[in-house]
């Protein structure tokens, strides 16, 4: 039995959903288990690296009520996109900066606040 045009574009849908979830829980986990290692390498201490933590979770924290009502506002297809587009260049503007420590060109302080800059985007 073959499915309906408009059931197999659900289904299209949902597991696209589903993909795009899984793989930002994935760059999540990575963050939080590399972060450790990435910071002393860097010469961040444990309470930098947990600030960076922190800082991140309070903006999605934050964030989360807005996304949902402009969710509610425009509709979920452009504010997934949106979000998820924006996940994507956070998480390479935060690889960057990590980089760019990483290579000495960024220390202390300033290397902080990029990265959780970069996080809290």
């Amino acid at each position: 039995m073959s499915l309906s045009p408009v059931a197999r574009s659900s289904t299209f849908t949902q597991s696209l959903l589903l993909a795009a979830v899984g793989v930002t829980a994935l760059g999540q986990t990575l963050v939080f288990t590399l972060l450790p290692s990435l910071g002393r390498a860097t010469g961040l201490a444990e309470i930098q690296v947990g600030l960076i933590i922190s800082c991140s979770s309070l903006a999605f924290a934050l964030a989360s009520p807005v996304w949902g009502y402009l969710s509610e506002l425009y509709g979920r297809r452009p504010i997934l996109i949106i979000g998820l587009s924006g996940y994507a260049t956070g998480t390479l503007l935060f690889a960057l900066v990590f980089q760019a420590g990483l290579a000495g060109w960024v220390s202390g302080g300033v290397l902080v606040a990029l990265l959780v800059a970069a996080r809290a985007r």
